[in-house]
């Protein structure tokens, strides 16, 4: 028969080892969903990354809109808040509002502008 000193410690042995459990699989799920302990931080370059998506598709937005830009014809691409546009349209003009639209959106650091003008009536 047991006594009320051993049930006790039954009891204490069974919290403590529960509550070790715990610590320790908490530890390895922090460790999992920080990268397996790699110190940088996760969470700044995916607000980066969405950031950098949404100038992007608030661009090709603005594109969409502007009927002397054809928005399949020019790629644009972010990183870091700088923006580079390639492709090809018809006009000078074109290429200058395609720069303009680019630099009126919230984000945008730098726009570099590589898109070339191409004479298509040839």
């Amino acid at each position: 028969m047991m006594t009320m000193r051993t049930t006790s410690n039954h009891a204490l042995r069974g919290v403590v080892a529960l509550v070790m459990a715990s610590v320790l699989l908490g530890g390895c799920t922090s460790m999992m969903l920080s990268g397996g302990g790699v110190t940088r931080s996760a969470g700044s370059e995916t607000s980066q990354d969405t950031s950098d998506k949404g100038i992007s598709a608030e661009i090709r937005t603005l594109y969409r809109r502007a009927p002397e830009i054809d928005v399949f014809n020019v790629d644009v691409r972010t990183v870091d808040g700088k923006v580079t546009l390639s492709g090809m349209v018809d006009s000078y003009e074109a290429r200058n509002e395609a720069y303009r639209l680019a630099r009126q959106v919230a984000g945008v650091h730098t726009v570099v502008n590589q898109i070339r003008v191409v004479d298509r009536s040839r």
